[in-house]
């Protein structure tokens, strides 16, 4: 876990904050007399936290004084720096016990949030304390602070932000009107101040200004979350907010009044925006958007001419400004000119693709979307702010823009990062736009490479949230398209988020900010779209699994999960490679792998790693680069089967880095993999290190021939370590394996004669170069390493955990003779089908492969004939087929979920097969070591 305090002891608090310095944050407040050349920001003077730290009264207190200067007002202004944060609320805490219990409160709640631990909130007495001692503060204040209104207004804005650290939106929204009404009231109380002769803007006004600054911006946000459905949230933003701020005829002064300027637009285009308006209000409104725009502009470029740079802070806040202008742009086109027509959007694609730049910028982030080494550094960093962000936008953007490359950068963005942006939830957002993402492009019926590709009816339209009541404590989500809807049940957490019975209607093809109240849900799946089975009557080797083992998120987390970085945490992981990542695998290898986490539970990790530079999941952030040969750090390899060799190199040092299992993501799995093969290999009262899938007489033509498809070893294995070392040796000066069956190292154990053709001689050369890996693993177990003592043989004999693969892999295609189509038409079989002997037979063959095998490897002919299962799913027609709604594909990956095999999982006893030993090591033949 990363360090989130500095390590200074408390009493060093003078290193970082002085009296009448600065914090480092430069302040942008609201003074009325500004200097004349713009700013990104201006200094402001600052009271001594040294002082306020004298104030907590004991050394817990004050360490949660110091997070809060060190961690949550740098979280504050992340976009903008606020005078309100970085300086008025300091000194009313000094003098306010109110004020400095909530601080204290509030940095206990954001500690737990930067640390992954809001599960913990409950149990943090401590923050409970002190929440409570500013409650009770407020219901009995002191008498010097009765009549300060600004110190409620102060901490009514604290608890909102706690509210929001919890996921409490329900919470935080009553806080909120609670927090506008006092703002009404005191209002009128300085008007009729300054009617009796009071002129001066007292410290407490400018002060009371900040706050209600800062309310207008959370209520902004709530407008653009859930403004279509809570007029209630319109009223209190009409009575307590006006558009005070217009744009200025030629110039901004900062950056921060740019800020505020553009909120009056975003609250225009908050649903339902102007979406049927008369068309005076539409120009009117273009007109607004164009004059903010040029003043933006003029204010960069006196800012470029200023001569000085732009810190980090500033360049962040300028790109989210810039994304905010560019999304108000488009909607104006949209509203003027494409209103009616949903595929308007594609037009600005390539606006779209800006907007995502934009916000990696306002993230901080890199051009790859990420900050730091993922294999060495803690789990993303977390983030939380109540000022303007990008998360709102970014959901739009997916679910507006077609093209799927923009689309999977959206969501990069927002999962690079944990972030809560007030009342938007980054990660939780992210889920939503997949969702969208995920549904749209599984109804085209095709592999979607362009925005084309996915049709008009297609599209989701709208976004339902049922909250069905406290008593059963679920939420239906239903996505909307032009027909049908698809709809999911999941547990609510936190019922309160929305009114009971509450539907949330959102039109992504409305000119308007969607409502995005169902990210802020803090879900877990117990029944999604998939309709539910019961074992057919035909089953006598099948039983039900207690649900409560397994995984039933909705896909869109869990492939949310699957494209962050992942900490290792044991050896219990499932290592699986696809080069460029989860949504470029075909569709069915996608189902494949989601249901592996399903199945296994949460006590198992399924990491998908890939070789995309800068992704979370790219291989070197889990192994170095020092083991692999030179084409593969260059990214130079070449050949028909790069890819799939690419792969080959990277699993074994997974393996050994790390444990785990490895399998190809083609393998649809039958079996919880404990049963299968971990609990023999961690058991104190086994010898075995490793389990392998025997596949005899299939590599060369022997009995042990295993497959590199599937197999486990613990962390550190030896025959891991040198199974990779030959097989590294191979690419010595290579850049693909063409000829590799020439090798020394190759010729040594055999060719795969289990390979060959006898109508053509040349099969068993590029076939020994394809499974080289394997054969490899077969000169392993044959091997006594003459400088290390390491003996394959007798380590094969007694430490390896055999399974027999081939009935137990490939049962469908023995039973079909071969015949990938024939399978096909199984899976695609119709569970309504009125030939009772087709249906039956369909039937038959999915409770076979259920009962009787550990898994259905969907494999691909790389001999040519006729196509394999594997084969045919790589067509854009056939891209469901093994999972197709209504068919008996259906109900097959329904049972790999939810049911298991009753028979017991036998090893297969060793036997000799007349391989001589092979005294050399794992580079170098008997006869180059006798050399």
């Amino acid at each position: 876990m990363y360090v989130i305090l500095h390590s200074s002891k408390q009493g060093s608090t003078t290193d970082w904050f002085t009296p009448g310095t600065s914090t480092g944050r430069k302040c942008d407040g609201y003074q009325a007399n500004r200097p004349g050349s713009p700013t990104a920001s201006s200094p402001s003077a600052v009271s001594s936290p040294t002082s306020i730290i004298s104030t907590y009264t004991t050394s817990t207190e004050a360490r949660s004084f110091q997070f809060f200067i060190e961690k949550t007002l740098v979280n504050f202004q992340t976009f903008f720096q606020d005078d309100l944060w970085n300086r008025r609320v300091l000194q009313v805490a000094q003098s306010t016990d109110c004020i400095r219990h909530a601080i204290v409160a509030l940095a206990y709640y954001h500690e737990l949030y930067l640390t992954h631990e809001q599960w913990r909130s409950l149990e943090s007495i401590s923050a409970l304390k002190h929440y409570n001692l500013a409650i009770k503060e407020l219901l009995n204040p002191s008498p010097s602070a009765s009549s300060q209104s600004h110190i409620l207004v102060l901490s009514c804005l604290i608890f909102i932000c706690i509210e929001l650290l919890h996921g409490k939106t329900d919470s935080a929204i009553g806080l909120f009107r609670y927090g506008c009404a006092m703002i009404q009231q005191f209002r009128r109380t300085f008007s009729i101040n300054r009617d009796h002769g009071s002129h001066t803007k007292s410290d407490v006004e400018a002060t009371f200004s900040l706050a209600d600054a800062c309310f207008r911006r959370i209520a902004v946000q709530l407008l653009m979350l859930m403004g279509d459905v809570d007029v209630g949230i319109w009223t209190s933003y009409r009575e307590t907010f006006s558009n005070t701020l217009p744009p200025p005829a030629t110039s901004f002064l900062s950056l921060s009044d740019a800020r505020e300027a553009i909120l009056e637009l975003l609250v225009e285009q908050a649903s339902p925006g102007l979406k049927g308006k008369p068309i005076h209000e539409t120009m009117s409104h273009a007109t607004k958007v164009e004059q903010w725009s040029q003043s933006f502009d003029t204010l960069l470029i006196e800012l470029e001419n200023s001569g000085k740079s732009l810190s980090i802070g500033d360049q962040r806040a300028i790109a989210l400004l810039q994304l905010h202008r560019k999304y108000l742009e488009i909607n104006v086109a949209k509203y003027l000119h494409g209103q009616g027509d949903p595929c308007f959007w594609d037009r600005f694609t390539a606006e779209f693709d800006e907007i995502v730049n934009y916000a990696a910028t306002a993230a901080g982030l890199d051009k790859d979307y990420t900050q730091r080494n993922w294999a060495k550094d803690s789990p993303s960093e977390a983030y939380f702010h109540v000022d303007l962000g990008y998360t709102s936008v970014l959901v739009s953007v997916i679910a507006r823009c077609r093209d799927p490359h923009v689309r999977r950068r959206a969501i990069a963005v927002m999962l690079a990062e944990r972030v809560q942006e007030g009342v938007f939830n980054g990660t939780q957002s992210a889920r939503v736009g997949a969702k969208v993402m995920e549904l749209e492009e599984a109804r085209s019926g095709r592999e979607v490479r362009c925005s084309r590709d996915i049709p008009q009816e297609a599209r989701v339209r709208t976004i339902r949230v049922h909250l069905l009541g406290p008593e059963n404590k679920k939420v239906k989500m239903v996505y909307g398209f032009d027909q049908g809807y698809w709809e999911e049940y999941n547990n609510c957490i936190q019922l309160a988020v929305l009114p009971n019975f509450t539907i949330i209607h959102s039109d992504f093809h409305k000119t308007s900010h969607m409502s995005l109240t169902s990210t802020l849900l803090s879900t877990t799946t117990t029944a999604s779209a998939m309709t539910e089975f019961t074992i057919p009557n035909c089953a006598i080797g099948l039983r039900e699994i207690d649900p409560s083992l397994l995984d039933l998120r909705p896909d869109s987390e869990i492939i949310a999960q699957l494209q962050t970085y992942q900490p290792i945490t044991s050896e219990k992981n499932v290592w699986a490679v696809w080069d460029k990542g989860f949504y470029a695998m075909y569709s069915s290898h996608q189902r494949t792998v989601i249901n592996w986490v399903r199945r296994l539970g949460p006590s198992w990790t399924v990491r998908l790693v890939d070789f995309i530079e800068g992704s979370p999941n790219n291989i070197f952030n889990y192994v170095g680069k020092d083991w692999f040969p030179e084409t593969f750090v260059n990214k130079a390899m070449d050949g028909k089967h790069a890819p799939q060799h690419a792969a080959d190199l990277a699993r074994l040092p997974l393996i050994y880095e790390h444990g785990g299992v490895w399998m190809d993501v083609s393998n649809m799995l039958h079996i919880h993999l404990d049963t299968l093969f971990w609990d023999h290999i961690v058991s104190p009262d086994t010898p075995y290190e490793m389990a392998a899938w025997i596949i005899t007489g299939q590599i060369r033509a022997k009995w042990g021939d295993f497959g590199n498809f599937m197999f486990a070893a613990r962390k550190n294995c030896e025959f891991i370590k040198n199974w990779h070392e030959g097989y590294k040796e191979l690419w010595k000066g290579r850049t693909n394996v063409d000829g590799f069956h020439k090798h020394p190292l190759i010729a040594e154990i055999g060719l795969a004669e289990g390979l060959a053709n006898p109508e053509d001689e040349n099969q068993i050369y590029f076939m020994t170069d394809y499974v080289s890996q394997m054969v490899i693993g077969d000169r392993t177990r044959n091997l006594v390493d003459i400088t290390t003592g390491f003996n394959g043989r007798e380590f094969w004999e007694n430490k390896v955990f055999m399974v027999e693969g081939i009935e137990n892999g490939i049962l469908g295609a023995l039973k079909t003779n071969l015949n990938g189509q024939k399978q096909a038409d199984y899976f695609l079989t119709r569970l309504d089908e009125p030939d009772l002997d087709k249906r039956n037979e369909a039937e038959a063959f999915m409770v076979e492969m259920l009962e009787k095998s550990h898994m259905y490897k969907m494999y691909h002919n790389s001999m040519g004939a006729r196509p394999a299962l594997g084969d045919l799913i790589k067509k854009k027609e056939n891209h469901d087929i093994t999972y197709r709604p209504g068919t008996f594909g259906e109900l097959y990956r329904y049972g790999t979920v939810h049911w298991e095999p009753t028979r017991k999982v036998v090893r297969l006893e060793p036997q000799r097969n007349g391989d001589e030993i092979i005294y050399g090591t794992p580079t170098k033949t008997a006869a180059q070591v006798k050399n």
